[in-house]
């Protein structure tokens, strides 16, 4: 699914011919004394710092300006006594009011306010509510309302407002909810979805409200675009008139009880007027239009002319349910059936109003231009082009797009209005180059090109408009050619930013927009492939281009993390023709990929995701279907190294064979190095990826002969350090060392992420003791054993001993790999194997005899026998005779099984029956595996 992420919407809607629904007009109070008051964060810079102070010194009719885009971190409160005020923003300026509780702006009643120009965001509940008296003439223009925990705007209580070209992204509440007696205009605003929506994130809630919502977009709301309720059952009657004209509508319903693009519900208090024409509403999670009317009203009544409704997911009758009668008795539905009228309108799936083939309702392929990049247009052949009823649009005459309403789309001789909220007109024109780089102080042309159905339009006038960016304000124009094209040029003024170039005009009475964009950067800061850089962010808005030389094939990999401050970094990559491969931002740590399609430069754009934020960051370029500088890793190999600097990436290579199974592990030696690995091939392909606190581990097996690489570094990007990093086949391991039963050995981990290897040769019935422990230092052993296949077995760790006891099933030659814990720790340690069933190098003791011995070494253990009858009590002790040795002695029978076992200080000692005839085996030790020291040991 395509989420909308940037909307620019050029509308015009002309006066409705009934008027704004609440009859009449506007009423202004005017002053001789009105007086603009302004407001900065800047210390002198204005009347005012706080947005509040200034509200409470103005007097009706006064203004007051935001002239710089600072955060304001307050509440604002307009009283009964503040009619006809202004608050709004300077022209290019974008203040912030960031709310500390609830209603971050209240208007107390206050008449004829104008709010203009806001963000409003923050807070603890609702942005922006209307309370006490009814408040008139209420003017919301151009704000924007984001992350809010609940609801946009809320009007009660006979308030009658203007709500327009305003934008409202992530909010965990309806956008605008209007409550009983409301009036309302709402037009050209942009209402999106994001993470704070829940289960009642509607776009606009109407509860019997009069309201005209015409020329706005939906997308990715979290439940209903626009949904009507049922007004309480104690609140007077009332007649509502909402008209739904103009919208477009994708996406409804995304969170996890998201329901209907429009919801229509009438109530038995409430006399519902819906008109409900020309929009475009598309893939809904439930219904496209679900109506319910019916539900105990039986007064309400729906007229839906001119919609597309389709792709709604929904079922209903087995069909696609884009038109839909919700639940209820058999009167309640046919009554809904009885008061909907549906006329030329294209329905994906309507099994109840049955109406597609009547009343010039149809169904199929809508033909949009590009829905996957949010573009609802129509295409040429659209079924969907003339396909309406021009007798319902008497009082609007423009799309949603600020194109006439009515043209001859399909060429028949006959203007007829188009379904949906875009009309397609057969004039066509196109910008080239859509977007573009350029250094800075070049000069840059676009060409344009103006079509309709027969072809290129001659003699054409065309203007050319720098509307935004460091070079706002160049102008031009041109007459298009015979192949209808008309150019325009023009050079930087050496300032960095992004233009946006409007080409407009008209032909043959169509008006025309297109618009392209240019990027002036600075000239390219040269970067190589292994290269990690620092650079910074110093401006809002700015951002740093590097340039880098790539071949046809490289698989490209940026990295960009943040090192100080509110830095969110964004990546975008651009090859050698100023298109753009890829982009990418993150709040803190940004990593792109991408191939190169062709050799040439290539460059790296580097910014803050938002272009607010500044702060310093790393950057690192590496080419992953063959690293620079990649190390080489092999096989029982451990090696140490460091990251340095923020989102540096270290590369080593691996040679392998297919089917190899690898273990791979990065650990932290020092810093706050959270060890990230990445494996790809040689074609850099990613295989795998971890990250861990302190201590990655990585089993894969190659599929494949070959050389393989690993990216290792910080999880997030900006954390230094330095770390080992160890290679090693589980199913055929290299340096392995053969351990022999009966055998004591000592050897230590004198590296972050080393792992010994050892090998084990057994047969079939073998009952394994292992034993490791640490004998220096702060090691932690752990103690992993492998079959011959590189299948684990088991794996143990302890604080500073670890005893494994083991059966085996079957012969062969298993892996066992000492490490420690968290990979980090060094020491000494000794390991010993043993067989507690058919120990090797076992002393023969018998009845009565005294054995002087010693343990030399951290883990011995020393092994002794004797052959004795079922049900003969013995008793086995353990002296200590010297040294600091705690002893511990065990006692296995023929089968390894055990049968008694002590420990203590320095005296150890049991008493057991013998339960069967044959050989038993006794192990002598340290409790905790690392005191030496010398002993006694005695049978009776």
């Amino acid at each position: 699914m395509k989420r909308m992420t940037k909307i620019g919407i050029i509308l015009t809607v002309a006066s409705l011919a009934s008027g704004p629904v609440w009859g009449g007009g506007w009423h202004f109070s005017s002053s001789s004394q009105a007086k603009t008051w302004t407001v900065s964060k800047t210390a002198g810079a204005a009347d005012f710092a706080t947005i509040q102070a200034a509200i409470d010194a103005a007097s009706p009719g006064d203004t007051v300006e935001v002239i710089d885009s600072s955060t304001y971190m307050e509440n604002l409160v307009i009283r009964l006594s503040k009619g006809a005020l202004t608050v709004r923003a300077m022209p290019d300026q974008k203040p912030i009011v960031r709310g500390t509780s609830s209603r971050v702006i209240q208007i107390v009643g206050a008449q004829n306010i104008t709010l203009e120009g806001l963000a409003v965001t923050g807070g603890t509940g609702d942005a922006l509510e209307a309370t006490g008296a009814p408040s008139r003439g209420l003017k919301i223009r151009n704000c924007r309302f984001e992350a809010l925990p609940d609801t946009g705007i809320i009007l009660t209580n006979g308030d009658e407002a203007e709500i327009s070209n305003c934008t409202f992204v992530n909010l965990g509440g309806p956008c605008i909810e209007l409550g009983a007696g409301t009036s309302s205009v709402i037009t050209s605003n942009v209402f999106l979805g994001g993470p704070l929506n829940g289960v009642f994130a509607d776009g606009i809630e109407v509860i019997g409200a009069s309201t005209d919502i015409i020329g706005n977009r939906f997308s990715d709301l979290g439940r209903i675009a626009i949904a009507t309720f049922v007004q309480d059952p104690n609140s007077a009657a009332r007649q509502s008139t909402v008209r739904m004209i103009n919208n477009l509508i994708t996406w409804s319903g995304e969170s996890p009880s998201g329901t209907d693009g429009i919801q229509l519900v009438g109530s038995p208090n409430t006399n519902n007027d819906f008109t409900i024409v020309n929009n475009t509403i598309v893939n809904s999670t439930r219904f496209g239009i679900g109506l319910g009317i019916g539900l105990g009203d039986l007064q309400s009544r729906a007229l839906l002319v001119n919609n597309i409704v389709t792709g709604s997911r929904g079922r209903a009758g087995g069909l696609p349910g884009d038109v839909v009668i919700y639940g209820g008795s058999e009167i309640d539905r046919a009554g809904t059936l009885a008061r909907t009228t549906i006329r030329n309108c294209l329905i994906g799936g309507d099994a109840v109003f049955a109406s597609v083939g009547r009343n010039g309702n149809i169904t199929g392929d809508p033909k949009f231009v590009d829905p996957a990049a949010d573009n609802y247009q129509l295409q040429r052949g659209s079924i969907a082009i003339d396909a309406g009823d021009n007798a319902s649009i008497s009082g609007y005459e423009e799309d949603l797009a600020g194109n006439p309403r009515v043209a001859d789309g399909d060429g028949n001789g006959t203007a007829t209005v188009d379904l949906g909220a875009f009309e397609f007109h057969s004039i066509g024109c196109l910008v080239e180059p859509s977007s573009a780089s350029r250094t800075v102080g070049s000069m840059h042309t676009l060409t344009q090109t103006v079509t309709d159905i027969s072809g290129p339009i001659a003699s054409v006038p065309v203007s050319f408009n720098v509307m935004s960016g460091p070079n706002a304000g160049m102008a031009g124009s041109g007459i298009t050619d015979s192949m209808g094209r008309a150019s325009f040029s023009y050079t930087s003024n050496g300032a960095l930013g992004t233009d946006t170039i409007e080409a407009s005009g008209t032909a043959k009475g169509v008006r025309f927009t297109c618009s392209a964009t240019v990027e002036w950067t600075a000239p390219l800061l040269p970067l190589q492939y292994g290269q990690t850089v620092v650079g910074s962010i110093d401006s809002p808005g700015n951002a740093i281009v590097y340039g880098f030389e790539a071949t046809a094939g490289d698989v490209i990999r940026v990295r960009m993390s943040r090192a100080t401050q509110s830095l969110n970094p964004k990546i975008t990559i651009i090859d050698p023709q100023g298109h753009a491969l890829g982009e990418v931002a993150d709040f803190d740590d940004a990593i792109l990929g991408v191939s190169a399609p062709e050799p040439g430069t290539y460059r790296i754009r580097a910014e803050d995701d938002n272009g607010r934020e500044t702060g310093s960051y790393g950057l690192h370029l590496q080419r992953l279907n063959n690293p620079v500088g990649a190390r080489l890793l092999t096989a029982g190999q451990n090696l140490s190294s460091s990251i340095d600097a923020v989102a540096e990436m270290n590369a080593f290579s691996i040679v392998a064979n297919a089917g190899d199974k690898l273990r791979i592990r990065m650990s932290r030696a020092t810093g706050s190095l959270n060890p990230m690995v990445e494996l790809f091939d040689s074609s850099g392909a990613s295989l795998a990826e971890l990250t861990d606190f302190d201590d990655a581990i990585l089993n894969t097996m190659t599929t494949a002969s070959g050389t393989y690489y690993l990216l290792l570094g910080d999880d997030n990007g900006r954390d230094p350090g330095g770390y080992g990093v160890s290679l090693q086949r589980l199913d055929a391991p290299a340096g392995a060392t053969a351990l022999v039963f009966g055998q004591n050995s000592v050897s230590s981990i004198t590296a972050a992420a080393k792992m010994d290897s050892y090998l084990i040769a057994v047969d079939a019935g073998d009952a394994l003791r292992i034993r490791v422990s640490r004998s220096s230092g702060s090691l932690n052993p752990l103690v992993e054993l492998f079959d011959p296949t590189g299948v684990r077995l088991l794996e143990s760790s302890d604080f500073d001993d670890v005893i494994i006891d083991r059966p085996v099933d079957k012969a062969g030659t298993l892996l066992l790999l000492v490490s420690d814990d968290n990979g980090r720790e060094l020491g000494g340690y000794g390991i010993s194997l043993q067989r507690l069933n058919n120990p090797a190098n076992a002393v023969m003791v018998s009845v009565g005899q005294s054995t002087n011995s010693s343990i030399n070494d951290a883990a011995e253990m020393d092994a002794y026998r004797f052959d004795d009858t079922a049900g003969q009590m013995v008793t086995i002790r353990m002296l200590r005779t010297s040294g600091s040795l705690n002893p511990l002695v065990e006692l296995f029978d023929s089968n390894g099984m055990g049968v008694g076992k002590s420990t203590n200080f320095n005296d150890a000692s049991f008493t057991v029956a013998l339960p069967a005839t044959g050989r038993y085996t006794i192990l002598a030790s340290d409790d905790n595996g690392r005191e030496l020291g010398g002993y006694q040991l005695s049978f009776n």
